[in-house]
């Protein structure tokens, strides 16, 4: 049996979090993400 994930697009993402009410693209949730990896809280 083959598991495949497959990743959003772009708009896709973008949708869902307008659709939650996160007031953020995908490119700022991403660089929020990715501060938090790398330099903590």
């Amino acid at each position: 049996m083959s598991l495949t994930n497959t990743m959003p697009s772009y708009d896709q993402l973008a949708s869902v979090l307008t659709q939650q009410g996160v007031g953020m693209i995908p490119a700022e949730m991403h660089e929020l993400i990715s501060g938090l990896i790398c330099g903590g809280n």
